[in-house]
């Protein structure tokens, strides 16, 4: 079974993108692969010359781009994918909140339990990501 999950990239306070991971959003993967990704996207931005474009829609193309080719299995299809909306079967929710300085971010993730009648989230369980991650 997929463990599902939704990736917020945030610039300041304000949300600017969304994307969705089908499989693999548990802690112990989601969150170094995350840390992975937005090295990439840096090194991605230093070497085109734009260091100072630090924000949530470049980042997150990146992101999307760079999970394509990473395996056989998908055949060019990005694991990362826009969206526009929660899905409504996510096991998490993370949160990457981009500083304003160039590669600067942090990394939050959440649990998601859910009001299956209402269709909505129900609570948010913080989760020490790096912490659940060495388990």
């Amino acid at each position: 079974m997929s463990t599902r999950a939704n990736i917020e990239l945030y610039d300041g306070v304000h949300r600017g993108v969304m994307l969705y991971h089908h499989c693999d959003g548990y802690p112990s993967w989601m969150g170094p692969e995350l840390e992975r990704k937005l090295k990439q996207a840096q090194a991605g931005l230093d070497e085109a010359g734009y260091p100072y474009w630090w924000d949530s829609e470049r980042v997150g193309a990146l992101i999307v781009k760079l999970s394509a080719n990473e395996s056989d299995l998908h055949k060019n299809v990005p694991t990362f994918q826009p969206c526009l909306n929660q899905h409504g079967d996510i096991e998490y929710l993370w949160r990457v909140y981009l500083g304003p300085g160039n590669g600067e971010y942090e990394i939050q993730c959440f649990r998601v339990s859910w009001d299956w009648e209402k269709g909505a989230i129900k609570r948010l369980d913080k989760v020490d990501w790096k912490e659940e991650g060495e388990l």
